[in-house]
């Protein structure tokens, strides 16, 4: 019987201390200060070629390859994700005759990322549209990965005029 009281003792402290080194592990991040860093604004990050773009009070990067007046394709990333993860199809899709925009979506990227901002996909497509309407493209073929998938749905959902295909990666 004292064995057990014994196991039970040393039970309740190898708990405690697990405890003690779990709360260390999850607030011992926030107590050692970083050094502190410049902060590079967005014409220093974004790619030479790209442009910036405001519509709806929101101002995003936008990277054009190809030529305009070709088809139009539309890129929109993934949840996470910015312009930079089209950076292998651009010249690709540019090379096979098409006029290609990426861009980055409010609160991604290079964007505007806002408390007050409208982040649903729904509110996405029609940026996208007033991003297009800024480049006079009438309309495109909307390629949407992951997150950007459902966006390009509801794009067609919400203007579908302006959809030649949907492609979803």
């Amino acid at each position: 019987m004292a064995a057990i009281t014994q196991m039970k003792g040393c039970f309740r402290k190898g708990v405690f201390a697990l405890l003690i080194v779990l709360v260390l592990a999850m607030v011992l991040p926030y107590a050692i200060p970083l050094p502190h860093q410049e902060t590079a604004d967005r014409a220093t990050l974004a790619p030479p070629d790209s442009q910036t773009i405001t519509v709806n009070d929101i101002t995003t990067i936008v990277e054009r390859r190809g030529r305009i007046g070709d088809p139009a394709v539309v890129l929109i990333h993934g949840f996470g994700g910015a312009t930079t993860n089209w950076h292998p199809t651009l010249p690709a899709l540019a090379d096979a005759g098409f006029d290609v925009i990426a861009l980055d979506l409010p609160g991604f990227g290079l964007s505007d990322k806002r408390f007050d901002a409208d982040y649903t996909h729904a509110s996405q497509a029609d940026f996208i549209a007033a991003v297009m309407d800024a480049l006079a493209i009438d309309s495109a073929t909307m390629v949407g990965h992951s997150m950007g998938g459902s966006i390009v749905a509801h794009f067609a959902q919400r203007h579908p005029g302006r959809t030649d295909r949907l492609v979803f990666v």
